[in-house]
């Protein structure tokens, strides 16, 4: 419970804070406490990357079909790379993106909507499996913001102000997670 509570925390407060400086300190919650960072498609980049695998951290990203991967000596857009894959299948392929050797997969959704992640766990079978886990976070997410605990109502802007409420919210959800 403690480690998917951190997971939940530390992406949520890595998209409240839109400032470099503020999510790249948040390694002093312990890399070690992660097993993935699960984002969507704005966060990805040559030096994001490389800071994270830098860091230590495992990743598993969704990115557009438009993004340019390089498959061998071939550089082809995504959404090519993928687009023989069937709804409910998978298809895997060892991809550098921006210059980062990483593993991209991808399937189609049930509303045949094509999805993309990369990760640089090269030998982790089950990216996908991993990358639905993000849904449980933009519920919390949702919950924080908007259904119930009203985060965004407070409009606390001081930095030290808002990760004191951050911890409190947290702290509730999980008792009420808890108490069902």
């Amino acid at each position: 419970m403690l480690k998917n509570l951190c997971e939940y925390y530390i992406y949520w407060i890595y998209r409240l804070c839109q400032h470099r400086d503020l999510y790249y300190n948040w390694y002093k919650l312990g890399t070690d406490r992660i097993d993935y960072l699960l984002a969507d498609r704005e966060f990805i980049g040559e030096d994001w990357f490389k800071y994270l695998i830098d860091a230590g951290i495992n990743f598993v990203i969704r990115v557009k079909s438009n993004i340019w991967l390089d498959v061998g000596d071939k550089k082809i857009k995504s959404g090519n790379l993928f687009k023989q894959v069937s709804q409910g299948g998978m298809i895997t392929y060892n991809v550098k993106v921006d210059g980062v050797l990483l593993q991209a997969q991808a399937s189609k959704s049930t509303e045949n909507e094509l999805i993309i992640v990369v990760s640089n766990s090269l030998s982790e079978p089950n990216l996908l499996v991993i990358y639905a886990k993000r849904w449980r976070i933009e519920c919390l997410f949702a919950n924080l913001k908007s259904k119930g605990f009203n985060f965004e109502d407070t409009h606390v802007t001081v930095k030290e102000r808002i990760g004191n409420l951050t911890k409190l919210i947290v702290l509730a959800l999980t008792i009420y997670y808890l108490i069902g």
